[in-house]
């Protein structure tokens, strides 16, 4: 086995070609013992420069993992409250930073992307324990565009850099990253886990409720809630909580849990989200008897409040009570041509009277949720037909043909998948045996 000076120097001769590179991963694999023995040997290697970050990617990335799992195995690791300031710590963090901004992806997706991923989430780890997220979000971000083959595809580091964003409560610093569609999941390419793509769905939800996009954070958070699953985990309970409140926002109700959603979920999630439950239940009877119901609403946000504040959910279920009195006047709209302030505010159910309801209103025109014109001398509001003009422009013409292309372009590539799994050897060779049945014949 060899020692540290000696890796560095096969490091140096067999990084340049594949070959090389499949020699070297295999001589760090066996060495791993020997990279964690002394966490401090390893890491001066690097910083002597023998090594740099992005011709020895391969390297740098064994060399840092070796440091992480000796940190692991320890009485206390490097994000222990005890450790996230001292030498060792430090000289982590600043190797992972350059490593993640300089990596070659051909040298770790070819060869080692979970190790690579384990590097990485112990930055993260260490930049959250230290109460310092900020900085790590640059790297972090750096990496997932050098490690993803292509902005469809989802890498382990999407979820770290939207779980930094939250910490930081810096949202819109990870908006580039969810505004690309992701349709890839490779872990050959990414060593992507099936947590990593939970953590991905519920902090991008909670990036986009946080940027007040809360279609798309019901969507997403919908997607870690429903996710194939042999029990419930605590991202499942906390991802529906997010969707339910979002969708509340977003359309007034929730729709029912899709088919394909776990039943082990399913019956979790009913007795999980009791509060939860009682606020979708007091939108879904103001949605059916046609009335404002806000009070109703408004108690039963203000029942669950402690649970709402326990999960960090207390903005979101504010919003849920003030969306519907803004969906209560929209209704307003399908009813009445002309209505004055003050039976605005009473059919709403609008605390302030008149003043509060012109408020509302203004603020709802300025947004483009309701075409309507206040007349502040007679103290009525009259709403105009906005129908017939909204799709009537050139922009809505190419929005639509825009968007025409996208489904052709998702429907032949779900097509193709489908064609893919079909002739996969291995999902033919378990179709089989399902079909065939434990007795050899026809189950």
């Amino acid at each position: 086995m060899a020692d540290v000076q000696a890796l560095v120097s096969s490091a140096a001769s067999l990084s340049s070609s594949p070959e090389g590179l499949a020699e070297l991963q295999s001589l760090l694999e066996s060495s791993a013992a020997t990279l964690s023995s002394d966490a401090n040997a390893t890491m001066s290697a690097l910083e002597s420069g023998a090594l740099a970050p992005d011709a020895h990617a391969l390297a740098h990335t064994h060399f840092l993992h070796a440091v992480v799992a000796a940190s692991h195995s320890s009485s206390a690791p490097m994000h222990d409250a005890s450790r996230v300031h001292d030498d060792e710590t430090s000289r982590f963090v600043a190797l992972a930073t350059t490593l993640l901004t300089r990596f070659d992806r051909a040298q770790v997706a070819r060869n080692d992307p979970s190790k690579f991923a384990t590097v990485c989430g112990a930055l993260r780890d260490i930049a959250i324990a230290r109460q310092l997220p900020t900085p790590a979000i640059a790297p972090m971000l750096a990496a997932v565009r050098r490690l993803r083959p292509s902005p469809e595809h989802l890498t382990p580091q999407h979820g770290m850099a939207l779980h930094l964003c939250v910490a930081a409560r810096f949202h819109s610093a990870a908006k580039s990253l969810l505004d690309d569609r992701v349709l890839t999941c490779d872990p050959s390419e990414t060593g992507l886990k099936p947590e990593e793509f939970l953590l991905y769905a519920y902090y991008g939800g909670v990036v986009l409720a946080g940027l007040g996009e809360h279609e798309r954070a019901a969507e997403l958070t919908l997607a870690a809630a429903t996710a194939p699953a042999t029990t419930t985990s605590a991202i499942a309970v906390a991802a529906y909580k997010k969707h339910a409140l979002c969708s509340l926002i977003a359309d007034g109700e929730v729709e029912p849990l899709p088919q394909y959603c776990p039943a082990i979920v399913k019956r979790h999630l009913k007795a999980a989200c009791g509060e939860y439950h009682a606020l979708v239940d007091a939108c879904k009877e103001r949605s059916k008897s046609g009335e404002s119901g806000a009070e109703k609403i408004a108690k039963a946000a203000a029942d669950g409040a402690a649970a709402f504040a326990a999960e960090g959910d207390a903005a979101l279920a504010a919003l849920v009570v003030k969306s519907s009195t803004r969906r209560d006047v929209k209704r307003l709209t399908e009813t009445y041509l002309t209505l004055s302030l003050a039976d605005v505010a009473k059919h709403a159910e609008i605390e302030g009277g008149a003043a509060a309801a012109e408020a509302l209103l203004v603020d709802m025109i300025a947004s483009n949720e309701v075409s309507a014109s206040v007349d502040q001398k007679d103290g009525v509001v009259r709403f105009h037909d906005a129908g017939a003009d909204r799709y009537a422009s050139a922009a809505m013409a190419e929005r639509l043909d825009e968007e025409m292309k996208d489904m052709m372009t998702l429907a032949n590539r779900v097509r193709a998948a489908e064609e893919a799994v079909m002739e996969d050897k291995h999902y033919l060779q378990k179709a089989t045996d399902v079909l065939a049945g434990p007795a050899g014949g026809l189950a």
